[in-house]
């Protein structure tokens, strides 16, 4: 089960960092980024899709096949459509507690619904993660909606990738393909209004947008073909990666400044994190090669 927990791993990181990028794009409107990231990645998708040449569903589509693929669009493209929500009316510090909290509602969806057991270790590293949370909580006076919001519609989005019959790619081609018209109508809609961005934009920031679909079907299919192969529960743990990164880039690469009461809770995650990483570790070592779980992509 290595490869699984290297493909989230990656996918986290890449979320986290991800960061560098956005920023170069400040100057398009956070709806039209959500426009041309939902297009740009179904057409990169659907390319690739062409250019295998085989049947995505062997055994043909089913009725199973369209629900999870609408449940999942419904997810995933509510949690950009908050999270662009957020960033445009100031609401970062909101959507960055909602980093914290995703990985605690993945475990609770993997325990609760798909009865994942879970090791002492882990159930450690949830107690910590779980005071991390608290302490945020409380030194940004409550527990916001968007933070609620970009938590559960994550979560909910891994255990439908994990329990769906979809693979990595073909799932994220479905879904993109189900909200693709509508982001195509709202950036037709956008120009007819005079928001273009076509007479403003530099070369280089069309390269961006051109990019962006790519930027964001990568850790997509990475995290999807992880939930197939791997426990729910360490999927979902492994996803602190992502706001330690985003410290990380933050304070490191772009200077900014962290208070000392979000540095506490940033130390806390990082415990619970650490945790998780070497119990898992040790977890292999334990494990037969015939256990080892590959993940599916296609």
């Amino acid at each position: 089960m290595r490869r699984p927990i290297l493909w989230v791993f990656v996918a986290d990181l890449w979320w986290g960092v991800s960061a560098l990028f956005w920023r170069e794009l400040d100057t398009v409107a956070p709806i039209d980024q959500l426009g041309w990231r939902v297009t740009t990645g179904f057409g990169l998708l659907a390319l690739f899709w062409l250019l295998r040449r085989r049947h995505p569903l062997p055994g043909g589509l089913t009725k199973r096949h369209v629900l999870y693929a609408i449940g999942g669009a419904a997810f995933i493209f509510s949690n950009w459509a908050v999270f662009l929500w957020a960033i445009a009316n100031e609401q970062a510090v909101d959507a960055a507690l909602g980093y914290f909290l995703a990985p605690v509602i993945q475990v609770a969806l993997a325990v609760g619904v798909l009865r994942e057991v879970m090791r002492p270790a882990q159930k450690l590293a949830v107690i910590i993660a779980t005071a991390g949370i608290v302490w945020m909580v409380t030194i940004q006076g409550g527990l916001p909606w968007v933070a609620l919001v970009l938590a559960g519609s994550f979560g909910c989005y891994g255990l439908l990738r994990k329990m769906g019959p979809w693979d990595a790619v073909n799932g994220l081609t479905a879904e993109m393909g189900i909200v693709a018209p509508l982001t195509i109508l709202l950036l037709v809609v956008r120009s007819g209004a005079g928001n273009e961005i076509a007479g403003d934009a530099s070369l280089f920031t069309w390269a961006l947008i051109v990019l962006t679909g790519f930027i964001t079907a990568v850790p997509l299919i990475l995290f999807a073909g992880a939930a197939r192969a791997a426990p729910l529960v360490v999927v979902g743990l492994m996803q602190y990666v992502v706001p330690i990164a985003q410290f990380i880039v933050g304070w490191w690469i772009l200077g900014e400044s962290v208070p000392l009461n979000r540095l506490i809770g940033f130390a806390i995650v990082w415990a619970a994190l650490v945790l998780v990483v070497f119990d898992e570790l040790r977890n292999q070592r334990l494990q037969r090669p015939v256990d080892r779980v590959e993940p599916s992509f296609s």
